[in-house]
């Protein structure tokens, strides 16, 4: 859970470059946890960041979709 920790919020491109993704599979993870409730977006456009929603077992879940996605 190291780097929800230390990102307690975050840019698409920050995730693109932890995951070593591409922008259209990590857009595609984002939309799924958006969608699943797990994250929510704050601003739009390139000044989207995004959040892990506030309860613990959220983070959990939020960080077990991205390492399998590792």
């Amino acid at each position: 859970m190291g780097w929800i920790k230390q990102h307690e919020t975050f840019t698409s491109k920050e995730l693109e470059n932890y995951l070593d993704r591409s922008k259209s599979s990590v857009r595609q993870l984002i939309t799924e946890l958006v969608a699943s409730n797990l994250i929510e977006h704050m601003g739009c456009g390139h000044a989207t960041k995004y959040r892990v929603k506030l309860r613990l077992a959220n983070r959990g879940k939020v960080l077990g979709l991205i390492e399998y996605n590792l």
